[in-house]
């Protein structure tokens, strides 16, 4: 129907009304317009995704962080999969610019979604992520530096009296 009925401006209109789902009350009303966004994502041609991409791809990844079902996380990972892997270089290396920054962050909840993005950026570039591991290797030596966890004064290892 989006596709082939000539409904214009109004395909906005369409294509946002599935992300105002993410936040429905009930588990299945969240997994349908999960659905629907990866039929999309799977149908519609790179050029209408590589306009909408960045209207989709801060919610889905806010979603895949905060939703409580275990089934609706697996269907965003999904979502962000397909849409990542359709759209254009040019719009992976900015959405992946926003990854990088919430990688970044002193926030622990935004710093781990953003790894957890990074991983399907992973999962989709395959051996082209080579490219991304400049940006990606020290932000996780920094992440996996104990000294970032402890206290000023907190001995690493504690030894019993």
């Amino acid at each position: 129907y989006l596709l082939n009925y000539p409904i214009g401006k109004n395909l906005k209109k369409h294509l946002y009304f599935y992300l105002d789902n993410l936040n429905y009350e009930l588990e299945d009303g969240r997994e349908s317009a999960l659905e629907m966004m990866i039929s999309m994502f799977s149908a519609f041609p790179q050029k209408i995704l590589n306009n909408h991409c960045p209207k989709y791809f801060v919610p889905l990844c806010m979603a895949s962080f905060n939703d409580t079902s275990t089934k609706c996380r697996k269907l965003i990972f999904v979502a962000l999969r397909t849409l990542i892997g359709k759209i254009d270089l040019k719009r992976r290396k900015a959405l992946f610019a926003d990854v990088v920054t919430w990688m970044k962050s002193d926030i622990i909840g935004v710093c781990t979604m953003g790894f957890h993005v990074c991983g399907i950026f992973i999962e989709v570039e395959g051996g082209k992520f080579e490219f991304y591991m400049k940006e990606v290797i020290p932000l996780l030596q920094q992440q996996l530096n104990p000294d970032r966890y402890l206290g000023k004064d907190e001995d690493p290892i504690k030894t019993g009296d």
